[in-house]
């Protein structure tokens, strides 16, 4: 991160101090608290997908030529699509399932522009239908598709499912996904369903997340943590006001504070990489080498399957090419996260959500 964006970071940061302290907002309540039914007496609406440039999606501003070829690079490593073991068609790249919910980061984070959230097939700025609903008959063969869950719709937001309580009764909280690859023609011989997801929402037992955007992460990463306190000290008046409370989340060996994810539970881009890929695609990586579900006929490749390609001076057909060339996806996916721009604001105004 070039250094004149440090003291931009610091600024930026007081405009997103949600981001900070994520990890006690209670995104389960079942019943409005005083705040929301006094916001929702004031009549606040959705502004929806503003208006204006998009504003977004480009390199962060004062990179040199070699961190903005690394960039695009990496931004070409995002938008990759995963098959099982790369012997699709257009899917070259590998390690898709067992379970997942979608075969890209960028199915997911699409609107304004890559890196962002949820598409919308007539709002915003990227106009689709719900990706999600295509990876129930995608590569499958005949008669063996899958359902699309009710939460889906064309739509509606993309949504990962989590499982309050396991059958047991004990807490879950975890990812469920939405899809297995049985039935896929590059996983024949799995038969792994995908969960009764009619079941859990009759036992209200599903609570839901969407993808949050990307844009500025590389700011949250280089702030110290100091930088986060003081920011949460001179915003308590106003969080007082709205009603948002709570506190940061931190590492349980050092101690420093967490930032990213839905309960800023993961300590840095590259650990919150890791952990996507695995969960939301199901590929294996250096920091995550094991398969979330191990079921016959579903685990086809070896272990991890994200991994750097280090030349060997020694060995004349290893790799030689370029840094995101040489290094894992999980690499390149931090990276682009890192020099990925902040949004800028909008000249124009939001238009409200009909």
């Amino acid at each position: 991160m070039p250094r004149k964006t440090y003291a931009a970071a610091v600024v930026w940061l007081a405009a997103t101090s949600l981001a900070c302290v994520q990890g006690e907002l209670n995104s389960l309540q079942e019943t409005a608290s005083p705040i929301e039914e006094e916001v929702a007496g004031a009549g606040a609406v959705d502004p929806g997908p503003r208006g204006g440039p998009v504003g977004a999606g480009g390199p962060a501003p004062g990179l040199t030529a070699d961190e903005v070829g690394f960039f695009a690079a990496a931004r070409a490593k995002f938008q990759e699509v995963q098959s099982v073991s790369g012997s699709v068609a257009g899917e070259d790249s590998t390690g898709l399932g067992p379970t997942f919910n979608a075969n890209s980061c960028a199915a997911c984070h699409a609107e304004p522009a890559l890196g962002g959230t949820s598409p919308h097939p007539r709002l915003g700025f990227v106009k689709t239908r719900n990706p999600l609903i295509a990876f129930a008959a995608l590569d499958r063969i005949a008669g063996r598709e899958q359902a699309v869950p009710s939460f889906i719709l064309p739509d509606g937001p993309i949504r990962e499912a989590r499982f309050v309580r396991y059958p047991d009764g004990t807490s879950d909280g975890s990812v469920h996904d939405l899809y297995t690859i049985a039935g896929r023609v590059d996983a024949p011989l799995c038969s792994l369903p995908q969960p009764d997801f009619t079941a859990e929402l009759a036992k209200r037992n599903v609570i839901f997340r969407i993808p949050t955007p990307l844009f500025g992460l590389g700011l949250i990463e280089n702030v110290p943590d100091q930088g986060l306190i003081e920011n949460l000290k001179s915003s308590a008046s106003a969080r007082k006001h709205l009603g948002v409370g709570g506190r940061f989340n931190r590492n349980g060996n050092d101690g420093t504070i967490t930032r990213f994810g839905w309960k800023a539970q993961n300590k840095s881009l590259l650990i919150f990489a890791g952990e996507a890929y695995n969960v939301e695609q199901g590929v294996t990586s250096d920091l995550f080498p094991n398969k979330r579900v191990e079921s016959p006929g579903c685990n086809l490749n070896p272990t991890p399957e994200d991994s750097g390609n280090i030349h060997n001076p020694n060995d004349p057909k290893s790799l030689v090419g370029t840094a995101s060339e040489m290094a894992a996806d999980v690499i390149n996916f931090a990276a682009f996260t890192r020099l990925l721009a902040w949004r800028r604001p909008s000249p124009s105004p939001a238009r409200p959500r009909k």
